[in-house]
């Protein structure tokens, strides 16, 4: 969250009144094995911020899905910890979400953008993450 200090040349306040939301956490738990899973610079507000609607999946270790953010004191409500996205291929680089995926249409509204990472526009409700599922007949891109 903030690097960023005031310094000489520039003042920066406190970063605060964030919002975390929509995003699917993909990760090896052997990889982030110590410290935050989330970066929270000392001049960050967490606070104030909003961590809602995501999911967190620990591909090499469901079981240690939770994720770890001691220095975060804001609110992290309504994620999913431990459940599969539903990629189509995550292993060959596909992060299509598939046609039955936990992911598709388990956002919120309020907080997805106007369209995904292919420029389709998210369904109501939105799904979790970069990616809308496909609309083809298979549930594959």
């Amino acid at each position: 969250l903030q690097e960023t200090v005031t310094s000489a040349r520039y003042l920066f306040a406190p970063a605060g009144s964030g919002l975390i939301a929509g995003n699917i956490f993909f990760f090896q738990r052997s990889d982030l094995n110590t410290g935050e899973d989330i970066n929270v610079g000392t001049n960050t507000d967490t606070r104030s911020f909003l961590l809602t609607h995501n999911l967190w999946f620990a591909h090499d270790d469901p079981s240690q899905s939770n994720p770890r953010l001691t220095r975060f004191e804001g609110t992290h409500a309504r994620s999913w910890m431990a459940t599969p996205p539903g990629f189509t291929n995550p292993e060959a680089g596909d992060f299509h979400l598939s046609a039955d995926s936990v992911s598709s249409g388990a956002g919120n509204v309020a907080f997805a953008p106007a369209s995904d990472f292919a420029g389709r526009c998210y369904a109501i409700p939105p799904s979790l993450g970069a990616l809308e599922p496909s609309p083809s007949l298979n549930g594959t891109p």
